[in-house]
């Protein structure tokens, strides 16, 4: 399966929570293996914690593939995301859920792909966390992208030729 771009570009960041300088924003900046710019949930955010990305005003993307980084600090899995979802929805209130994570375990810095069956489109998408590897820490993702799958350009050219002869040039 083919996936474009990262689809989260261009739209808003936002979390329950997050320390001074580590603002929702860092999750979404394109930058990956850093240990400077990240998302911290902070003291505000405890081990429940949310962080989401609205697209914008009319703008929806069927999101299939989602990759997050977790924290590259040695030894503090305390405050990678164990249990959690994620979330789609159209008008920021009701959540279809995508894809539920139960007991997540993962290497100091990795980064995290989740493929899941999604045929609707929506405006906003969410990480929901009930629980982070350690009892009271709040989380850290460094870096969050979603994508979208992306035609088969063959099958395109083809079923083009077989529904409207003449109709592509140079195919």
């Amino acid at each position: 399966m083919a996936y474009g771009s990262n689809i989260f570009t261009g739209g808003t960041p936002t979390a329950n929570a997050a320390e001074a300088g580590h603002e929702a924003s860092y999750a979404f900046d394109g930058i990956w293996d850093t240990s400077t710019n990240y998302w911290y949930a902070g003291a505000g955010g405890g081990p429940t914690s949310w962080i989401k990305y609205d697209l914008g005003v009319a703008i929806t993307k069927i999101l299939r593939k989602l990759v997050f980084q977790v924290n590259e600090f040695s030894n503090a899995h305390d405050y990678d995301p164990a249990d959690y979802t994620i979330d789609g929805s159209n008008n920021n209130s009701d959540w279809t859920n995508l894809a539920t994570v139960s007991a997540g375990s993962y290497a100091t810095g990795e980064k995290v792909v989740l493929e899941f069956a999604n045929s609707t489109a929506f405006r906003y998408y969410r990480m929901n966390i009930t629980q982070t590897g350690g009892t009271h820490a709040p989380p850290i993702i460094e870096e969050i992208g979603g994508y979208e799958v992306i035609p088969n350009i063959n099958y395109l050219k083809y079923y083009r030729r077989t529904r409207f002869p003449g109709s592509i040039t140079g195919a």
